[in-house]
């Protein structure tokens, strides 16, 4: 048989190469860097000063004494093993023997010895009743009578230390370094104790005009103590009251001098009752100022009190006018107006 022809051989069509799908390349996200925290300061702990070691000397009596702590002059003061202790010629340590001590504060309530030293003369002292007027009043020390008076935690104080009162003092003579204004003898309290603090004994003298006595007015008349009026002042006149020049009379002018008590009262320890003629001042000029208690009038400072009567009747009281002026003179030469009467130039 014949031969069929050859089929020819049939190729499938190549695919179309399908192109690389590339996923898409997401954006870059920017990095975030998270902000420092702030830099925290270094904090510094506040310095403490350093405060510098202050000593104390003194010399007294020792009253009282352990193995380890002595009293000097109410002051406990502890005995270390740096406590250097010096003995002139055998001198003991010893309840009532006399001792220079220097020491310093270890804190608020101890004193430590650095040194203590017994003289070989010992000095033996007893406790002196003083009293007087307190001058001056500082932290460590009082003025009293112009003697300075050292005082410690150990000194026992009645009423209130203020200047001007009386204070009844025990107190033995010391040698302390530093704490007063130097004087040849220096005491140290054991004890103050300040008369009646109701009562400002503070000294006064002024001069006015008797205005009230007893039997002229309902004025109090105890057994002891009278009641006058001078100036508007209460004057309070007792048995040990010393009296001198005339006879006392409403109109008379009379210098009191006494202590002025807490209701402004004087009690009197003397009155010089005079003429009113002989402390009255009486002269005129302009005014060139006028203050709350002072006027100057014709160059003459004169006080104004609550009594002094001014008469506005011619002219107002102001700079630039005239006035007459009646006033009383004072011991210290201060002139307390009575009277002013105002007149135009």
């Amino acid at each position: 048989p014949p031969t069929p022809p050859a089929m020819p051989t049939m190729q499938p069509p190549t695919p179309p190469a399908m192109p690389t799908m590339q996923p898409p390349t997401p954006p870059a996200m920017p990095t975030i860097v998270p902000p420092a925290p702030p830099a925290v300061p270094t904090v510094q702990p506040p310095s403490i000063p350093v405060r510098p070691v202050q000593y104390l000397s003194w010399g007294s009596l020792i009253t009282e004494m352990d193995s380890r702590s002595l009293t000097v002059a109410n002051k406990v003061v502890q005995i270390t093993d740096q406590t250097r202790i010096v003995a002139e010629n055998g001198a003991q340590l010893a309840v009532g023997a006399w001792v220079q001590v220097v020491a310093h504060q270890q804190d608020a309530s101890a004193l430590v010895a650095d040194m203590i030293y017994i003289p070989e003369q010992q000095i033996t002292q007893t406790p002196v009743d003083m009293h007087g007027l307190l001058q001056e009043v500082h932290d460590n020390y009082f003025v009293m009578d112009g003697m300075s008076i050292v005082i410690d935690p150990q000194t026992v104080i009645a009423g209130a230390l203020e200047v001007g009162r009386t204070a009844y003092v025990q107190a033995i003579p010391v040698v302390v370094t530093g704490a007063v204004p130097s004087q040849a003898t220096q005491w140290l309290a054991l004890s103050v104790r300040v008369k009646d603090s109701a009562v400002d004994l503070a000294q006064t003298t002024f001069t006015g005009i008797i205005e009230a006595l007893p039997g002229t007015s309902a004025l109090s008349v105890g057994d002891d103590v009278q009641t006058w009026v001078v100036s508007g002042v209460t004057v309070l006149v007792g048995s040990a009251t010393q009296f001198s020049g005339e006879s006392a009379a409403v109109g008379q002018a009379a210098t009191v001098t006494g202590m002025r008590l807490a209701d402004s009262s004087i009690q009197a320890s003397m009155i010089l009752v005079q003429d009113p003629a002989a402390v009255m001042d009486n002269f005129s000029g302009t005014i060139t100022a006028i203050g709350d208690n002072a006027w100057t009038i014709g160059g003459q400072q004169v006080l104004v009190t609550a009594q002094t009567v001014i008469d506005e009747s011619e002219a107002a009281a102001q700079v630039g006018m005239d006035a007459a002026v009646t006033a009383l003179r004072q011991a210290d030469g201060q002139l307390v107006a009575q009277y002013i009467q105002l007149q135009r130039p």
